[in-house]
């Protein structure tokens, strides 16, 4: 009897296989995930490329090749799967990293808000406030904060 794990590997098709394979060895390199993308679409297996992208986003990696491999998680998990919790653990990484700007924490506020998931999205703006000194940036924070926690 073999493993569940060599059974499902034996499964995924050879295209599939060498690009997760590319992409593991070499995460920085966007030309590896892009052809990860492609061979998702070509096989029409998207759950092995979902596991590699979080996995991924789980190493040591610098803030850029960070930003880069979680903004294309983001795009590959909004085309592949309807479930925002995908993205909503992606930008939660990215955030908690302090990367991605405020297109990360945009967007996870959003899909928070979306999902309804307000003990998260509060806590969420408690965490960019501590990170945020500046008072012109906190202000607005501040005030989006309490709007939410007022209305909800």
């Amino acid at each position: 009897m073999q493993p569940i794990l060599t059974s499902a590997l034996d499964d995924t098709p050879e295209p599939l296989r060498s690009a997760l394979a590319e992409a593991r060895a070499n995460p920085e390199d966007g030309a590896r995930w892009e052809a990860l993308d492609e061979a998702a679409r070509e096989c029409d297996q998207p759950d092995e490329v979902s596991t590699l992208y979080q996995e991924s986003l789980t190493l040591d990696l610098g803030p850029v090749t960070l930003l880069a491999i979680a903004e294309r998680a983001v795009a590959f998990h909004d085309e592949w799967f309807d479930d925002p919790s995908y993205n909503i653990r992606i930008l939660q990484r990215l955030t908690a990293a302090d990367a991605g700007g405020s297109w990360a924490f945009e967007k996870l506020s959003l899909l928070l808000t979306m999902d309804e998931r307000w003990d998260e999205l509060l806590s969420e703006y408690d965490r960019k406030l501590a990170r945020t000194s500046d008072p012109a940036k906190r202000r607005p924070l501040l005030e989006e904060a309490s709007r939410i926690a007022k209305d909800f």
